[in-house]
Order: C-alpha cells, then structure tokens, then sequence
C-alpha cells in the first residue's frame, strides 16, 4: 500500500508543476492531478483544469476536441461556470447538446467521451499570449483517468494528461515519534497521532475509531489539567471532525484504561483530510526499561495499523530532538547562520545528571561545529570558559550549569559539513557527566554533486585503453557554479584527453579539458551554471593509459575541484583558489590546522572504491617477452634483430607519421621464433600469438584486440604491394612496451624496441 501511495503522490506533484508541452503552437498544463475514488465525479473534489496557453491565433470557429479515457463527461448547469439546458433524465449534459463556459466557448457534446470546442470571438494573442482553463467535470471510470487534446487543424498542440487516479486505500494512522518514559517513572504524554486520508471520504462518518494500547502501560488523563485526548483543530487539508466516546462513565473512568475510542463526526467530500490526535498520555503499570507501548488503531475507515509509541528507559535522563523535518546541509559548505534541529536535555529526577562532571556532545567525523546557540540551564555561548567546541566534539564544563533543579536545556548548532561526508548529522551526549550515551539526528547532509561511473575490465601494457563512462548529477540546480572545474585521476594510471561531455539533462553549459600530458587527468570545466532544474552530466570516450608495471586489482577513480570563489580565507598568502564545488574549502595552507572556523583541508576524494578492474598481469609476470632488441630502419632491406639481421622482402615505411612493419619480419623478430602469426584472409585480420597475449589487428581498423579486450591505436594496418603492414609503435604497446621503450632517431629514421 506504501508504494503505491508513494507512486501516487509522485504522479500527482509532476503532472501539477510540470509543463506537458513545449515547443509548439499552444502550452497545454494541467492544474492538477486528483486522486479519488473510481465511480466518482470530479466535481466533487479538486476539479482538475486543462489550461491551454495560446502562442498563436485561435480564428474564429475552429473547434478541437477534448477527449477523455478512463472518464466520461458528466456536467451538469453550474458545474464550476459550465451552463447546460439540455440536460438528460439524471440533469446532465446529453449527447449531441451544446453548453456554454465563461460565456465566450461553445461546447458540443459529440459522444460520453468527446467534448468539441470552440468559439465565435476567436483568440487574439497579437500582443501577448492568452490563457485559457477548461474544468474536466468528469466521472472516472478506470483507475487512472487521461485527457486528450485533438487539434482539428487549429493552433493548439495536441497532448495526452493524467487528471485522475483512483485508489481504494484507506486512511492511514501515523504516529510522530516515540515517546521516552524512565524506568518507575510517572506519566508521558505520547507524540501525536495523525490520520490522513488517501482519498476524500475515506474516514467513515458516524463510525467509531479505536486505539488499543498494548503492554504494562494505561492510558491517564493529563497530569497537569487533568483533561482529556482531543483534536488538533487547524487541519492541513479538508474538514474533519473527530468527539471522545461519551459513553456513560467514560470521562470519569478514563484512567487506567487500555482502550480510546472516538467518533467521526463530519467529512468534507471535496477533499481528503488530515487529523492529529493529541494530549493522549500513557503511565507505565508494571512496565520495565526495555518495554515498548504499542497502539493499535483501527476502525472508521483507518487501516489496522500497530504504532510504537513509547519506549521505557533505565537512564535518569533524556535528550530528544525537536519534531520536525531534517534541515539539509550539503558536503563542503559552511552554515554559519543556517542551524540544525534544537535538542533538549533533561533530568527526569534531580541528581540524575553529574553536573559536577564534563558534559560532552558529540558529532560525527566530517561535521565540525562553528557555533552553538544554548538556551534555559546552560547559556554560555562564546567558545571561551565553560562551553567549548573544537572540531567536531562540543565540552559542557561543569561550571556551565546555572539551575537549581532539575537541570533542563536546548541546544542548536552552526555546522561545517566535510566535502566527502554524507548521511545522518547525529549529536551524541555523553561524558562522565551522564550514565549512559544519547544519539538523536539533527541534521541530514547530502552530496551536492553525486557521480555514477561504470567499472572497466581492462589488461594492461597499452595505452588508449577505453573506460568506462563518468555521469554527474546535481543534487539542486546550481551546485556546480560557474567557472567551477571537476578534475578526474587515478593513482599510478594516467586519463587521456580523447573524452567527450554530453549534457543529458538541464541547461547547464561544460566543457572537457585535457590536462593528460600535465597530470594524467580529465577536467569538466562550468562554463554556464544550471538555474532551472538539477543538471546530468555524461563523460564518454575516456581512455587510459596502463604502464607495464601496474599489478592486477582495482583502482579508485578520484575527484578534485578547484575555481576563484568568494570564501573568508581565499587570499591568504596569495592563494586564490579554492575547491568550488565544496565552498567552505580555503587556503591549503592554513586550515589544516584551523580548529575554530570550521574550514576541511580536503581538496580531493575518492568517488569509486573501483573504477578499473585490471584482469590481466603485467609484461613482466608474462611467460614472453623480447629477448633483444629491434632496430628498424625506413627503406632498409633488413632490420637488426640484437646481433643478428632479418631480411626484409619490403623495406619499413613511413606513413602518417607512423613506421609501418611487414608482417613477416614481426613474426621473425619475436623472442626467437616464440610468436605465431595468422592472416586471415577472408576478414583480413593478422593475429598475433606471443605468451599470454593474443592479439589481434584488422586491416583499416585502428581498433585492436588483445585477449578479448578493444584497445584504441594510433594507426591502421594496411596492405602496401600485396604484403600486410603493421604499425611498430602500437604493436609494440601491445607487446607490453612502453614510450620508454620505443625510440625514434628523426636522423637515420630508425626505429628501435628494446
């Protein structure tokens, strides 16, 4: 029932805001997507409007037609502007009758389904473009509702929408946290209890709802008033009403009750309600820490839903949080005014909390606190004296305390957030000071920019080795800003500068910079921020360049970012950049240190534990390699082979800057006979044998295959006077050469492997 709430509730809030046309005669939205009951008319809730925003002229009399599937329509002289009078048996409009809207269109009802509109004054849209809303009066039929606009040659787009969804879900009981009552304590009162409906009139009226409470607990009346469970009366949606039983005795016998009920008394057909339940209180009777109080409710509509309400603890004091949605913070950025959830700590009994001791509140590592507000028995604030803070760990001295009683007091908190921290912000008390440690979440911090990279199986010895793909993804529109750069390196693995960057979402404008020959890294420079929706970013055509020496495993792909931005320290000793994507990162060389300002000295992270597989070992654990080595020189009958000489039929040429090699002398000139050379003929392919490695070179192609793996070359074999010519420098990377290995005398134009 959850997912399909959830997928609801989805479909509703992207048909509401999003545009369901673009680029094209007129601009079709919908005001809104309903969800009711099937069987129902739209009337009777949220009446959704197909609005048509006209870019060009309407004439006067041309029609196009609203058809509806999953619905028919049903309106009746009245229904949200429409005037009918020829109406059927039941005061609907009949087929083939025409009605009137807004005094200016002229409807004709062609079929149950069909409605053609038009009008006799046109729309003029010389100075501006006009707007105009059609109510879907509508029963719906199906369980998802569309409407459909038919053009007829006039200017309006055509287009299909959802208005309606159906769903037979009942109303649904929450609970807003679990209340904390000390072990032999007195009574709590629970956290409120809200009913919502999934559709309108799924709370049943004159029905009765019922909580049952389970375990060693009873329901009591407040403490403080004595007064009874009630309902919140300022309601988010709809008109709902809910009375306490009022049987005989009740109000007088409520304490010690395991069981509430209450009435529905009223609905609001039109809309879906929500109710909060609240002043319930509970009191542990014979309840021991570790028990839980569970409440089921049930009735008047409410799916049966079983609710932990509270918990018993042994501990002589508790710190909660406030009761409200998490604020986000995002990894690297500093919020000097934005603040997290407010705690509360309290003493259930006097004496409980050693205020004589160190109190410490404690944050996880990659969060560093740069100011806390203290209110009520601890209000010192200055990080001076008897309330510190350092990096991520807040000191309550014993000094601190100002009470007499039992102790009491909030607590919010300014935050840095560490660019590679991401999950729940949770603040621990602790210390000498209380007996046992006391999570609560304050705070949610997220990645501003997450990335999703594909893992490559790849073997090593050669370079242009493809990769996989690289996808970023902005949490918000604008996290990436202008001028901001995301560099990506491996360690012991050089990136190549052949990538490519596609925008696949947003209006964000990038460019790829090659920085291989510097730093062996590709850079994704923002030429333009994003502004109108998070961006999606698509890195394709990486290449890397895998040296000899590099075992098998995998290697981590990391990020760095770097742009001038605006931030406290960016000037110190000259330096002016700063990690752009993560704002709070200043001069390198001062904040390794700083413990007050909150700054991180991270200018890098690790996005992908594995973002190369290397599947093959390193020329050095093959069981071939050269025995000597190979000079090669251009239009020479014979090339030296260590001491010795190898004829060559054709002599080595030049061509596009690459030495080209006859076959033959390849197979020759290997490790004393210890390669296989095969031409194929028919695909004309030359495949190469030697140790461990299988290799293999198409004529015209400047891919190659080396045990089963696609490796990009610098040249293609060709076929020069009936003889195949390999290019030396990119057999030789695919031998497990390296450009160390491969010298090129401009001179004597010789070649040489060693």
């Amino acid at each position: 029932m959850k997912r399909k709430l959830a997928l609801l509730l989805a479909a509703v809030m992207v048909a509401a805001m999003v545009p369901v046309s673009a680029f094209a005669k007129s601009t079709n939205t919908l005001s809104n997507t309903v969800a009711m009951k099937k069987k129902d008319n739209t009337i009777t809730y949220n009446t959704p409007s197909l609005n048509i925003k006209f870019e060009d002229t309407l004439a006067s009399n041309d029609d196009f037609e609203l058809v509806l599937d999953g619905a028919e329509w049903k309106i009746k002289n009245g229904d949200a502007g429409y005037t009918v009078t020829d109406v059927d048996a039941d005061g609907y409009l009949k087929v083939g009758k025409a009605a009137t809207y807004a005094g200016e269109w002229t409807l004709l009802l062609l079929d149950a389904n069909t409605l053609s509109v038009s009008t006799s004054n046109g729309v003029d849209t010389t100075s501006s473009a006009v707007t105009k809303s059609f109510p879907i009066v509508a029963k719906v039929t199906g369980d998802e509702a569309t409407i459909t606009v038919v053009p007829n040659d006039t200017e309006v787009s055509a287009g299909t929408y959802t208005f309606a969804l159906t769903t037979d879900a009942a109303a649904t009981a929450t609970v807003n946290g679990k209340a904390t009552i000390e072990e032999e304590g007195g009574a709590k009162e629970l956290k409120s209890i809200v009913i919502t409906e999934t559709v309108a009139n799924a709370l049943e009226n004159g029905k009765k709802l019922t909580l049952k409470l389970y375990g060693d607990f009873k329901f009591v009346k407040n403490p403080v008033d004595n007064s009874l469970p009630g309902v919140a009366s300022t309601l988010e949606v709809g008109e709902l009403d809910l009375s306490l039983c009022r049987d005989a005795g009740y109000t007088d016998g409520y304490n010690g009750k395991k069981e509430l009920s209450f009435y529905v008394n009223e609905t609001d057909a039109a809309r879906a309600g929500k109710l909060v339940l609240t002043n319930i209180w509970i009191a542990p009777d014979g309840a021991e820490a570790g028990d839980v109080a569970e409440i089921v409710i049930s009735g008047a509509g409410v799916a049966k839903t079983t609710l932990e309400v509270a918990d018993v603890v042994s501990y002589g004091v508790s710190f909660t949080v406030e009761d409200k949605k998490l604020p986000v913070f995002y990894a690297g950025r500093k919020y000097a005014t934005d603040a997290t959830l407010q705690v509360t700590f309290k003493e259930l009994a006097e004496d409980s909390w050693w205020a004589a001791r160190k109190t410490t509140l404690t944050f996880p590592e990659g969060v560093k606190v740069i100011d806390v507000e203290f209110t009520g028995d601890v209000a010192e604030t200055d990080n001076t004296g008897d309330v510190t803070w350092k990096n991520n760990v807040v000191t309550i001295a014993p000094d601190a305390y100002t009470g007499t009683a039992k102790a009491e007091w909030k607590a919010k908190f300014n935050l840095s957030i560490s660019p590679d921290f991401a999950g729940d912000v949770t603040c621990t008390v602790g210390g000498p000071a209380v007996k046992e440690d006391i999570t609560v979440v304050v705070a949610e911090a997220q990645y501003p920019v997450t990335f999703e990279v594909e893992v490559s199986d790849v073997s090593i010895d050669y370079r242009n080795v493809a990769v996989g793909d690289i996808t970023i993804k902005e949490t918000f529109a604008g996290a990436l800003k202008e001028g901001t750069v995301l560099g990506f390196f491996l360690d012991k693995i050089d990136l190549e500068g052949k990538a490519k960057v596609e925008v696949v979402e947003g209006d964000i404008e990038v460019e790829i910079e090659d920085y291989s020959d510097e730093w062996g890294a590709i850079e994704l420079l923002v030429t333009d921020a994003s502004y109108k929706a998070p961006a999606t970013i698509k890195i394709s055509g990486v290449e890397a360049y895998l040296d000899r020496s590099l075992p098998a495993g995998s290697y981590a792909l990391n990020v760095t970012s770097y742009g001038v931005v605006d931030t406290d320290n960016n000037t110190t000793n000259g330096y002016e950049q700063s990690l752009s994507l993560f704002e709070n990162y200043a001069d390198k060389t001062t904040v390794k240190n700083d413990t007050v300002n909150g700054w991180f000295a991270i200018d890098s992270y690790e996005l992908a534990e594995a973002y190369i597989e290397v599947v093959t070992a390193g020329r050095d654990q093959d069981d071939s390699s050269f025995t000597t080595s190979v000079k090669v020189t251009v239009g020479a009958n014979e090339m030296a082979v260590g001491q010795g000489t190898v004829a060559l039929e054709v002599p080595a040429y030049i061509a596009n800057g690459y030495t080209m090699l006859p076959v033959r002398a390849v197979a020759d000139a290997l490790s004393n006979d210890a390669a296989t050379v095969i031409w194929n003929g028919e695909t004309k392919t030359v495949t190469i044998a030697f140790g461990a490695r299988i290799i293999s070179m198409t004529i015209g192609s400047k891919v190659m295959n080396i045990n089963g793996v696609e490796i990009g070359m610098n040249a293609a074999p060709e076929i020069t006077n009936n003889r195949t010519f390999l290019p030396l420098r990119d057999l030789g990377y695919a031998l497990g050469l390296t450009d160390a290995d491969i010298a090129w005398d401009d001179t004597t134009k010789t070649a040489t492997l060693n």
